[in-house]
């Protein structure tokens, strides 16, 4: 129920000296510094009858950040704009928003005034009695039967599994406001930081919009953004201030809440911290879920698995503080997507997809460039034969060296020209790093196993005059991610 009236939004903001009224002599106008009006009774009536909520609460925020209320000021309202359904956090973070990016349009700072107290301390701590539950908003589905707002998932899985490509497919499906694998979604602003794999991303987006028919044009109606760049969620000074201030901007830009943002990946996102480490992965946790409480976003994380592939690497910490989490496979005839865990929801169940390959243009070279699209599948794939023990790890080290330090060979006798391949000694110290506790000899031994493994028995990699690359062609031309991707 709404608490605030116009003479209570009077009583709470400050008068200025030169406020105006726009032309028809509306009372509570002001002028605002681009040269429009804002009729704030106009503003309250349509809040009040539930009609365009997010563009009126802009233009009463604006107003107030006119006139020169400070951001504490401003997040007082939010008990009485909230909408039935939402708590008065989530309709404060969003004021938050508002107010940010009418400071940053119109270059208006924070007076920076003493906070207004308007609960006494600790009382979101006040327990709630069970007859009060009745009162309480109901969870609030992104994707119905799937993702909450404002919750945490992990979509993990071995690398070349679709799993960044299907998190993309996700976050685009969201912006544009479509079903998602037959299921209904709440639009919104959609954020991929992409930490690992920045450069593909521009093909990935165009084999997408090629696919589902979206002209240039129509992009600019698709609230979807990405940041691409390394990112660091493990210290306390390190980007999470950042990440939070430049969604809101950007969710105040495009007039849109933020509903999803995704990680990719856990471990580039960590920097340089330690998976294993109980306080490492607490301090990542604890930083993403800052940066969902303060934005009301979904967070999702992308992350891989140890060589057994069957739960996500690291500090058992990072299941627990999931609300959900998803395990992407690479499975015989095209891959497979299943909820592991799901808090408030059904779990135990599947999506099958594949992934496939688009041409998006032609490279310098005039060679075609590649990427991947997502296509529902009717069936779940069968699961495939696991690789050796060995044999994963031994994949693992290639796609990581692959990805560091990868280069195209041309004009080389038994090298597929244009094949991205790397130095078979680069490859050999990138495992031996993983096998630090062995002996040389094992190591060697274990190193000639993987080999035989990945190129005579699965055929996946081919090694000659000291060069090695993935088999298939589509994985090097996509940069040595494979056609099934990250």
């Amino acid at each position: 129920m709404f608490q605030f009236d116009l003479e209570e939004i009077a009583r709470k903001v400050p008068p200025v000296a030169n406020d105006n009224v726009p032309q028809g002599g509306v009372a509570g106008g002001l002028n605002l510094p681009t040269g429009g009006g804002v009729d704030v009774r106009q503003a309250l009536a349509n809040i009040h009858n539930g009609n365009h909520w997010h563009d009126n609460a802009r233009d009463l925020i604006a107003y107030c950040v006119a006139k020169g209320c400070p951001d504490a000021l401003i997040e007082t309202l939010a008990p009485g704009l909230t909408l039935p359904g939402y708590t008065a956090d989530q309709t404060s973070a969003e004021l938050r928003t508002l107010a940010a990016g009418a400071r940053d349009k119109w270059s208006i700072p924070d007076p920076v005034a003493e906070p207004l107290q308007t609960a006494p301390p600790g009382d979101h701590l006040r327990p709630i009695l069970l007859s009060e539950f009745a009162n309480l908003p109901r969870r609030q589905l992104l994707i119905k039967g799937l993702l909450g707002i404002a919750e945490l998932s992990c979509w993990y899985g071995a690398p070349g599994c679709g799993k960044s490509f299907l998190l993309m497919d996700v976050a685009i499906s969201i912006a544009r406001g479509v079903y998602w694998f037959n299921r209904t979604v709440k639009p919104g602003l959609t954020v991929v930081i992409a930490a690992e794999g920045g450069g593909g991303i521009r093909k990935r987006l165009d084999a997408y919009c090629q696919h589902h028919g979206i002209d240039e044009p129509a992009r600019v109606d698709i609230p979807f953004a990405v940041i691409p760049a390394s990112v660091d969620l493990l210290s306390a000074e390190g980007d999470v201030s950042a990440i939070i201030e430049q969604v809101r901007r950007t969710s105040a830009n495009v007039s849109a809440p933020v509903r999803l943002i995704v990680i990719d990946t856990l471990s580039r996102a960590l920097a340089g911290g330690n998976e294993n480490s109980p306080d490492d992965m607490g301090r990542f946790i604890n930083n993403v879920d800052r940066i969902r409480e303060e934005t009301q976003a979904h967070v999702a994380i992308v992350h891989h698995t140890p060589h057994d592939g069957k739960r996500p690497r690291g500090h058992s910490a990072l299941i627990g503080a999931m609300d959900v989490n998803v395990h992407v496979e690479k499975r015989q005839g095209g891959n497979s997507a299943t909820v592991t865990k799901n808090k408030d929801d059904e779990d135990g169940w599947a999506i099958g997809f594949n992934l496939q390959s688009m041409d998006v243009g032609l490279d310098d070279d005039g060679a075609a460039i590649t990427s991947c699209v997502v296509k529902q599948s009717d069936e779940i794939p069968k699961a495939v034969r696991k690789l050796p023990p060995g044999a994963q790890v031994a994949l693992e080290c290639l796609h990581n060296v692959l990805a560091r330090e990868g280069r195209r060979v041309h004009n080389r006798s038994g090298i597929p020209d244009g094949a991205m391949c790397v130095s078979e000694n680069a490859w050999r110290q990138e495992f031996y790093s993983r096998k630090a506790g062995d002996k040389l000899d094992t190591k060697q031994k274990a190193f000639s196993r993987a080999i035989t493994d990945l190129d005579e028995k699965w055929k996946i990699i081919t090694h000659r005059d000291g060069y090695v690359w993935l088999a298939d062609r589509e994985a090097w031309r996509n940069g040595g991610s494979g056609q099934n991707g990250t």
